[in-house]
């Protein structure tokens, strides 16, 4: 596979036949195929109904703060699939292996590969995905993990899902009302694994860990870069500088956000999670969330959450803007 695609990447692409995904693709039975296959997973998982395969607006509080309809897909972040898939039942991992064709074995392998390829320790340790107050239902993660299988294990069948809801919510409501989250726990380019959902997508947007050139925005996808503790200061004002903006976590609480960080203008980011409504060029603030006051502390100490104070800190790599 292209030494562009990360692990992740292609071994998605692998389960496209090695094709970039694209809706002029589809068949008509390819629909009801992958409901189907979503329905077996499910069920094989123990649930009673088939659920929904995106999260929207309505269930989730961060969607919600888009302020329009607003969908997106759900999985474990990083490697989270295969740790609940090694917390459940021998019965219950034989029935969703039998449910997706695969061995124990094979899927062991599938959910093992990090669905976050740039994710540093700061960023697992204080996920807020991963420490939501949905995220530690063991039916919500229990959900999370057949998404992942479904993603992994037969990726058309999961983006002609996410397709269908794509279509679904621009005929509702139109392409300009509307916002598709591309990334919510995961960071997959899938501009780059399925371009053929930009057909049917409405605005698009996502935070990245991938730096601007190794992810640059597109016409209808609107990023914003999220620094770690690998950056440095002028890593943050240099990206900012070219017109891209640039998630910052602060070691602070909700509402204590500075209004600009090394000359830097600092928008709040935990008022909306519309990335449209945020200026080029600018830091999109987010106070630092986690679990615990030990998971938050943590995070400043590592270097994940800045102060709010400017300080100036040396880069532990390269960030390509």
């Amino acid at each position: 596979m292209n030494s562009k695609y990360t692990p992740i990447e292609s071994l998605i692409l692998g389960g496209l036949g090695g094709q970039p995904w694209g809706t002029a693709d589809r068949k008509r039975a390819d629909l009801q195929a992958a409901l189907m296959a979503w329905s077996d997973i499910r069920k094989a998982a123990g649930f009673a109904g088939d659920g929904g395969w995106v999260t929207t607006d309505k269930t989730n509080v961060k969607l919600g703060k888009a302020g329009l309809p607003t969908v997106g897909v759900t999985l474990h972040a990083s490697t989270d699939a295969h740790r609940m898939w090694k917390s459940i039942t021998p019965a219950q991992r034989d029935a969703l292996a039998a449910a997706v064709g695969r061995t124990v074995d094979e899927v062991d392998g599938l959910l093992s590969v990090s669905v976050c390829p740039r994710s540093t320790c700061g960023c697992c340790a204080g996920c807020v995905v991963s420490y939501s107050n949905n995220a530690l239902m063991t039916r919500s993660r229990l959900a999370r993990l057949c998404r992942n299988l479904l993603t992994v294990a037969m990726p058309a069948y999961a983006l002609t899902l996410t397709a269908h809801q794509l279509e679904l919510l621009t005929s509702a409501y139109g392409d300009e009302n509307t916002r598709w989250r591309v990334n919510i726990s995961d960071d997959i380019r899938w501009e780059l694994v399925a371009p053929g959902l930009w057909d049917v997508a409405p605005k698009a947007y996502s935070y990245t860990k991938f730096s601007p050139a190794e992810r640059p925005e597109q016409e209808n996808l609107r990023l914003v870069y999220s620094a770690s503790e690998v950056w440095g200061s002028a890593d943050i004002t240099r990206v900012t500088k070219k017109g891209h903006r640039v998630a910052v976590v602060f070691d602070c609480k909700k509402g204590a956000l500075p209004s600009t960080w090394s000359n830097v203008p600092v928008v709040n980011g935990d008022i909306t999670d519309d990335l449209w409504a945020h200026p080029a060029g600018s830091i999109v603030g987010l106070a630092v969330k986690g679990p615990t006051l030990a998971v938050r502390q943590a995070a400043a100490q590592c270097g994940f959450a800045l102060p709010v104070q400017t300080i100036v800190r040396v880069s532990r790599r390269t960030i390509a803007a």
